[in-house]
């Protein structure tokens, strides 16, 4: 069957006057520890191990703020995708295809092409016990908490609850499949133009959404996944890599780079330092 998900910043304000509505269904705890953001909370209601294999599955991201716009998107195309999951892991493998839609034919193009790809993420979430150990967290009625040391707050996820997350990105596109393709990157000279409007609209900032005294909304903002990564390491390995940067689509004209098999390896380190007030900088 196919999959297809579209997501972009400017449906952002819905999904959060979704989420505010799902919290009123729900009665609050009556354990007084802090509450759970959603990536700990997942880990908490969710375990085991998932398996799905699709025949192709499409994820559009919009690259405007404009939500009925259908042409200028980033199209990440998946074929033959098997999936798996399992805490703390992510698997994909299958032939990957990125695209660039835009208004104009001539400004289209597929600027990933990755064949047999095999694509790892793993999760290690830095906590106090055991991050996969659900069975540790145990509520208690404000009656029968326990007795904690002068000055800290009792917290029945402290075990649990994740202080930072390093995320490792590994894509493999070495395994032998007998495919005659090879990974391709296609850029022309208004894809860059193109990839930093799309980088903008990503990255600005959200506003605050039915928040405020006016609508008897004073809880203090959710912190963002963003700032969750302590570590982030990205690794990729090819048999051999062909780089193509043209003109136009017109004009095939530009810089050709071929590569034999090799890899490419980076990471960094996030820190956050306290400005003025609640303002974080990384």
């Amino acid at each position: 069957f196919q999959y297809t998900v579209v997501w972009g910043p400017c449906w952002d304000p819905a999904w959060t006057l979704i989420s505010q509505s799902v919290d009123l269904l729900t009665k609050p705890s009556a354990d007084p520890s802090p509450p759970l953001p959603w990536w700990d909370k997942s880990r908490l209601l969710f375990h085991g191990d998932w398996h799905m294999d699709i025949e192709q599955a499409n994820l559009h991201q919009l690259a405007t703020e404009d939500p009925y716009n259908t042409t200028e998107n980033m199209h990440w195309e998946w074929s033959h995708l098997s999936f798996h999951w399992k805490p703390g892991q992510f698997v994909f493998k299958g032939d990957l295809d990125v695209n660039v839609r835009t208004a104009s034919k001539y400004d289209d193009c597929c600027f990933l092409h990755l064949p047999d790809l095999c694509m790892t993420l793993d999760l290690q979430w830095l906590c106090h016990g055991n991050p996969h150990d659900h069975h540790s967290v145990t509520l208690r009625a404000p009656e029968f908490l326990p007795e904690v040391p002068l000055g800290q707050l009792h917290d029945s996820y402290r075990a649990f609850r994740s202080e930072n997350l390093n995320l490792s990105i590994k894509m493999d596109l070495t395994r032998h499949s007998g495919t005659i393709s090879q990974p391709r990157i296609l850029l022309y000279s208004s894809t860059l133009r193109w990839m930093q409007n799309f980088w903008a609209t990503w990255t600005s900032v959200t506003r605050p959404i039915c928040r405020g005294k006016l609508f008897n909304n004073l809880k203090p903002s959710k912190k963002k996944l963003g700032q969750h990564y302590k570590q982030l390491s990205y690794t990729a390995l090819f048999p051999q890599l062909q780089v193509h940067y043209w003109a136009s689509f017109a004009q095939q004209r530009g810089i050709q780079i071929e590569c034999s098999q090799g890899h490419v390896f980076t990471r960094g380190t996030q820190r956050l330092i306290p400005q003025a007030g609640t303002v974080m900088r990384r």
